[in-house]
């Protein structure tokens, strides 16, 4: 079964690279697909009263992350590539 690989875009584009490269590397993977950073976690961490790790980044949108991985697309992955459900390569 193939596997699929989800994690947050945090908009670095060496990491996104080496993330698509080692995705490439696993012989299951069927999938890569980000997700753009958002905040809903705030409350929770307030509620806790614990201060927020990632207070000083900013939320993304999915258009905003369709940009920050599109590159990807012009390189030929063995890898169906999403962002948040959108595909942005045809089916390998």
């Amino acid at each position: 079964m193939p596997a699929a690989l989800r994690l947050v875009l945090h908009n670095d584009r060496e990491n996104v690279l080496r993330t698509a490269e080692f995705c490439a590397s696993l012989a299951s993977c069927g999938s890569l697909e980000f997700l753009p950073y958002h905040r809903l976690g705030t409350s929770t961490y307030q509620y806790l009263g614990r201060p927020y790790p990632m207070a000083d980044m900013e939320a993304m949108s999915v258009d905003a992350a369709c940009e920050a991985v599109g590159f990807l697309t012009q390189l030929n992955w063995p890898f169906v590539l999403k962002v948040s459900g959108r595909v942005l390569n045809r089916e390998p």
